[in-house]
């Protein structure tokens, strides 16, 4: 629920019934259950870090752009490295912005997996753009 609504909850209840309502936000533990005043931007992902995740999501299909620009293989495998790097400095700099909880995975796993995923949709990309290109 937004904001609004969940104030027009609580402002109805206090008026019908007389009692004192607040906004809570609950998380339960494996210990206990912590409960937090409730704030408009809690739950909700910072812009930076869509703006980040949308930036990763999109640094594999800039092989087009790369297969569109040269035939080399090699210059084909350094803009994917250079590409792989950039995505690397991408999560170490959302690592920075955005809190990190115990859950979290290390950032070690975070850059493996993201590996495995550039890797072989870059690889794909650029065959598909070359062979695109051939016909």
């Amino acid at each position: 629920m937004d904001y609004r609504r969940c104030l027009g909850f609580s402002k109805e209840i206090q008026q019908r019934f007389g009692l004192p309502v607040r906004l809570l936000s609950r998380r339960v533990t494996d210990r206990r259950v912590e409960e937090t005043e409730w704030t408009p931007g809690t739950g909700k992902i910072n812009s930076k870090a869509m703006a980040f995740g949308l930036a990763m999501f999109l640094l594999p299909w800039v092989g087009i752009v790369v297969r569109l620009s040269t035939p080399n293989y090699i210059r084909l495998a350094v803009g994917g490295v250079l590409l792989w790097i950039s995505g690397l400095v991408l999560l170490w700099s959302l690592r920075r912005i955005w809190p990190r909880n115990d859950q979290d995975p290390a950032l070690g796993w975070t850059i493996l997996v993201w590996t495995l995923e550039f890797a072989p949709l870059y690889v794909v990309v650029v065959l598909v753009t070359g062979t695109l290109l051939k016909d």
